[in-house]
């Protein structure tokens, strides 16, 4: 798996402090927070493409392997929100080990 988007800001860190403790929290290990952004080579090597972002022109990426998960946004500071997000972003990525 690769995550990567379509701008980076390389003033703030790629995952806020507050996702990463859900994250952590979670059991889920952090292994790479080099922000990154997409490129042809990272299409080309996708078997899979999940867009989660809202602000994603989806006509850039090939229809036949995205797929577009509509995750509400929040913000780094809203704890709560996070914990929540993480959990729907969790079930989904086990719906769809399941559909393949």
């Amino acid at each position: 798996m690769k995550s990567a988007g379509i701008t980076t800001d390389f003033l703030k860190p790629y995952i806020a402090e507050n996702v990463k403790k859900v994250l952590l929290q979670n059991g889920l290990e952090i292994k790479d927070e080099q922000s990154r952004l997409i490129n042809d080579s990272m299409v080309d090597w996708a078997d899979k493409i999940i867009i989660v972002a809202d602000n994603v022109d989806v006509s850039k990426f090939p229809i036949e392997k995205t797929e577009v998960w509509k995750v509400r946004d929040t913000t780094e500071e809203d704890f709560e929100s996070i914990i929540k997000i993480v959990d729907e972003i969790e079930e989904r990525i086990k719906a769809l080990l399941r559909r393949i």
